[in-house]
């Protein structure tokens, strides 16, 4: 089960890294949708305790500590905490930020560019991993 557990979190960082790349290019003038509703601190900090989640497992694979588990499940929760306020602050809203601009890539908001499969899969990918990570703390 924990080498379940690592090959998640490869997938998950691999995914958030093209979602985090994705939403990167806001504000940069080659892209077509130069906005965003997401507060940079939020992304960063979601990125940030989704790359500690694999760090802290591979310490409880060397050192089988039991609360390194706990700690990694706090670490994927926060993270997951984080992802669903993105996900409340996109969800739902158009694809352009209701104010004028001249150039429409000045106002198209870039999270909505990315593709729906990808985020509904790191979405329901971090619900699994949440579980197994779960599953190996409790011994199962």
């Amino acid at each position: 089960m924990s080498t379940l557990v690592m090959m998640l979190l490869v997938v998950q960082v691999v995914g958030g890294a093209y979602l985090f790349g994705a939403i990167s290019t806001a504000g940069a003038s080659f892209s077509t949708a130069r906005a965003t509703r997401l507060p940079p601190l939020l992304v960063f900090g979601h990125a940030m305790l989704g790359l500690a989640a694999p760090t802290l497992w591979i310490g409880w694979m060397v050192t089988r500590a039991d609360p390194m588990v706990w700690v990694t499940l706090g670490s994927l929760l926060l993270s997951i905490a984080g992802g669903l306020v993105m996900l409340s602050r996109t969800a739902g809203h158009s694809a352009t930020l209701e104010r004028p601009a001249t150039d429409p890539a000045d106002v198209a908001v870039v999270e909505k560019q990315i593709p729906k499969p990808v985020l509904a899969g790191h979405g329901l990918l971090a619900a699994v991993l949440v579980a197994c990570v779960v599953a190996v703390g409790l011994g199962v």
